[in-house]
């Protein structure tokens, strides 16, 4: 009956009563206990509803039963100075809205289909964006040549604790992703060049990619994809090597620029109004991997490691502490981990997507119950075309921080948090560029295309949790780290940086757009999530800077 059902229910059998049974003593007293009984058994039903899985519901139920568990701060790299609790959950669905335009892991079927659609609609006709960003990929064509063809790739740097060369520390970080035994989007198809990947293979077919025009008639959105996944990996690079001082030199040479002082400073742009203090508080942006099936049996619960001393960006993750006792479990998941590709490829206990040649962030649910409109579209279609086997990231994570559960709130999809690899791009650019690009409106809305088309495509973000930053650093504005606003704002102003940048692709996105506003019309509601169970409270805890490897 639903819960609504019950309620209506008991309320006209009350209200029937209510006349008669008030006249006398006795009958308040009657309805009195009637009142309680009723709470107790609404309580009761509300319970059962919103925690009971549909059965043909896949097994994603944890967000949607459990109050968020967040890592304590002594889990992190540094102690904090907030942490949150959340009190209840802070999703509600209006009855009959359940199961059709949400699903279970709470992202909304039509934004996830608009935003893939728009995505490989970008990628395939990048307009003025694909030659901007085949500039930056030209200048780190060049920076490549300084490293591998002179002596320069022979400089000692500090990475991560070690000392390195600046060519290890490329071939770690760029033709190690791409190569073709990853599970990363734009690596290599070639099984053939694997063998001899670091012997000059790697960095040639790397190169042709990254000189290749978007105009060409050999371009396709692979290309694309491998383009901004070395840009990506490029500024995790900088990341990573610019804060020490000892490192600073070498990158002025990598990057040809006449002063040592330039990439500290624009990486300090960067940091301050992108990569701040708030911007890698657990309160904003807790998340932890969903437990690995080794062996076709599942991990389960076990003990977390914060990922910055692994290495792994932010978030709570598998590591040798997860395998007290069990050296050679721990040998074991390494394997599985390198035969998927990478953590992304691992099968995990209730990952929304189980095809992994599908792009985005649309789970097998959602795929099922894909609206009329977007079919008409031709989504299916697109999607299909464009199958590419892949790691996803929005089948690693858990998420628990409030910048997922505002997104959710807001009727947009989430799926690892806003993103440090949209920071890192940024401030790869803003490197490889000979001016400073903050505030650059017009160079930095085309690259937010293509940043936030790319990490669609991989199913590493959805566009609440990439464009935002973009938005704010193409303003010259420091980045809010909040995931509350409006679906059909956001998207539209998409659209809109669509139609300028990428005209060519605007007809198709613009069709996706109007598919996604017809979906919550034929659904006959508009308003389907409500804030009315959303309580936060913050606790003070020690002083300290946020993780922010």
């Amino acid at each position: 009956m639903g819960i609504s059902g019950i309620f209506n229910s008991i309320s006209s059998v009350c209200s029937n009563a209510w006349a008669s049974a008030t006249s006398t003593r006795t009958g308040k007293v009657a309805i009195a206990v009637g009142i309680g009984v009723t709470a107790v058994a609404l309580a009761k039903c509300a319970y059962d509803y919103f925690s009971k899985p549909s059965e043909d519901e896949p097994r994603i139920e944890q967000r949607r039963e459990a109050p968020a568990k967040l890592p304590s701060p002594e889990e992190y790299i540094e102690s904090t100075t907030e942490t949150i609790k959340l009190s209840k959950k802070v999703i509600a669905f209006e009855e009959g809205d359940h199961g059709k335009l949400y699903d279970p892991s709470l992202n909304s079927i039509p934004g996830t289909c608009f935003e893939i659609g728009s995505a490989l609609s970008i990628l395939e006709s990048p307009g003025a964006a694909g030659v901007t960003m085949d500039r930056f990929a030209g200048n780190l064509s060049e920076a490549l040549d300084r490293i591998y063809h002179t002596s320069l790739g022979d400089t000692v740097v500090l990475h991560n604790g070690r000392e390195k060369t600046l060519r290890a520390v490329f071939d770690e970080k760029l033709l190690k992703e791409v190569r073709p035994s990853s599970d990363q989007i734009g690596r290599c198809t070639h099984p053939d060049l694997e063998e001899d990947w670091y012997r000059g293979q790697g960095l040639t077919w790397l190169q042709s990619q990254l000189t290749l025009p978007s105009s060409d008639p050999s371009y396709t959105h692979n290309n694309m994809l491998t383009k901004v996944r070395m840009i990506s990996a490029f500024g995790t690079v900088l990341r990573e090597l610019t804060p020490i001082p000892g490192n600073q030199e070498a990158l002025a040479r990598v990057l040809n620029k006449d002063s040592v002082e330039v990439i500290p400073t624009r990486y300090a742009t960067v940091v301050e109004n992108l990569r701040h203090e708030a911007f890698d508080n657990p309160q904003t942006r807790a998340r932890a991997e969903r437990p690995p099936i080794i062996d076709g049996q599942s991990l389960g619960k076990r003990p977390l490691q914060s990922a910055g001393p692994l290495g792994l960006g932010f978030g709570q993750v598998y590591g040798p502490e997860s395998f007290p006792g069990q050296p050679e479990l721990w040998e074991r998941y390494q394997a599985v981990e390198k035969a998927s590709g990478g953590r992304q490829g691992l099968e995990r206990e209730g990952q929304p997507i189980h095809d992994l040649n599908r792009p985005g962030n649309v789970s097998e649910y959602g795929l099922a119950r894909m609206p009329q409109a977007f079919k008409k579209a031709g989504l299916p279609h697109l999607m299909k075309e464009k199958a590419f086997f892949h790691g996803t990231g929005v089948n690693r994570w858990d998420l628990t921080g409030t910048y997922a559960r505002e997104s959710w709130l807001h009727g947009l999809p989430s799926a690892g948090a806003h993103s440090g690899g949209t920071v890192d791009i940024l401030l790869a650019l803003d490197c490889l560029s000979d001016e400073s690009i903050f505030g650059n409106r017009d160079t930095v809305l085309q690259s937010g295309l293509l940043i936030s088309s790319f990490m669609n495509f991989g199913g590493y973000h959805s566009f609440n949790e990439t464009f935002p930053i973009a938005q704010a650093y193409a303003n010259g504005e420091r980045f809010v780290v909040n995931g509350s606003r409006p679906a059909p704002a956001l998207y539209a102003s998409f659209a809109e940086a669509t139609h300028h940048y990428a005209p060519q692709a605007h007809e198709r996105v613009s069709a996706f757009q109007d598919a996604y506003h017809t979906a919550f019309r034929d659904e006959n509601t508009t308003k389907t999530i409500r804030k009315d169970v959303a309580k936060l409270q913050l606790d003070r805890t020690p002083g300290g800077a946020w993780e922010v490897s």
